[in-house]
This record gives C-alpha cells, structure tokens and sequence, in this order.
C-alpha cells in the first residue's frame, strides 16, 4: 500500500494558472481603477473639479481633471514605455538608405 498525498502529485500548467487566480480573487469589497493620461470630455464632466465650484458648469467655468499624471511622469516610473524612443521618421529612414547606397556604390 503506498501513501501518495497531495504534495507527491505532479501539477499541470493548467493546475498552477487555476490555483493563481483563485488565490487572487479578491473579497467583495474590492474595487479595482485604471487611470489613463487622457481622460475624455464625458470623465473630466463626471469627476472634474470646475474652477469655481459655486458656478455651474458652463464654457468659462470647465471642469479640469483633479490630478494631471503626465506621460512623461508614467514613463519615467516604468508603467508605460516610451513609444518614441527608437521612433524615426520616414525622411531619416530614406536620407540613411540614400547615404548607404552612395556607399556600396564606391
């Protein structure tokens, strides 16, 4: 009679993703929020702060967003990466192809 428990069972990829997600579902009384750089005009109306809040809403009294969190500000502390950083336009690209043909043709 051998004795096998749970511990000596080999566990699948599968086994492993279920346990993880299971062991991150949260209580009822979590929420979760994503903020994004660029909020839209319906977001800024919902939960901006106008400039004079004892004005309603009106072309000079806009809301405005409640805390600016830059692109730049995202970047630098590694939540979003720069998308222009090996960026090069289409005239670098042909100005290079150019110069390299110049090249090969000496």
């Amino acid at each position: 009679m051998t004795d096998e428990t749970d511990d000596d069972t080999e566990l699948s990829s599968e086994d492993i993703l279920d346990a993880t997600i299971a062991a991150r579902r949260g209580s009822a009384n979590l929420s979760y929020y994503a903020f994004t750089a660029t909020p839209k005009p319906k977001t800024l109306e919902l939960f901006g702060r106008r400039p004079d809040p004892e004005q309603p809403a009106s072309k000079r009294n806009l809301p405005v967003a409640y805390h600016i969190y830059s692109m730049r500000q995202a970047i630098e502390e590694g939540f979003i990466l720069d998308v222009l950083k090996n960026y090069t336009n289409y005239k670098v690209i042909y100005q290079l192809k150019q110069s390299s043909k110049l090249m090969t043709k000496r």
